[in-house]
């Protein structure tokens, strides 16, 4: 039985998820931000380089691009940015860099279909009405 399968709460589920150690060849522990009450979740593909030690998803330059693009809304800010939304992405660990290159791995559908309960858990328990995913990995 997968962890996410009995939590009941988003602090249940959050618990859990920072506790995971489903995925041996992550980078990091998972990085997640949903709070009760939050109505919008965006979803990426993964944490970047930067999100790990910060603890806080779209903490680099993905995160400055992401506020520009809702910047017209009144959204650029970053406290007010995090408080409107909650944040995940489909797979919650850092996958780590592509052999060779500066680029981000892309995670294995193995890495996929082990977070996958993390991600349902996550839209049953937080229920939010728009879901934004960025990135054609999330879409």
């Amino acid at each position: 039985m997968h962890p996410a399968n009995g939590c009941r709460t988003l602090g249940h589920l959050t618990t859990r998820l920072a506790d995971c150690t489903l995925c041996a060849g992550a980078q990091s522990a998972p990085v997640f931000a949903v709070r009760p009450g939050q109505r919008a979740l965006i979803v990426g593909q993964a944490p970047g380089i930067h999100e790990p030690p910060l603890r806080r998803p779209f903490a680099g330059d993905a995160g400055r691009r992401l506020r520009s693009w809702f910047a017209p809304y009144g959204l650029d800010d970053e406290t007010a940015f995090r408080a409107t939304f909650a944040m995940s992405a489909v797979m919650k660990c850092y996958p780590g860099r592509v052999g060779g290159s500066r680029g981000d791995r892309r995670p294995a559908r193995d890495e996929l279909d082990r977070c996958a309960p993390w991600t349902e858990a996550t839209l049953r328990l937080l229920d939010p009405p728009l879901v934004i995913p960025v990135g054609g990995l999330a879409i």
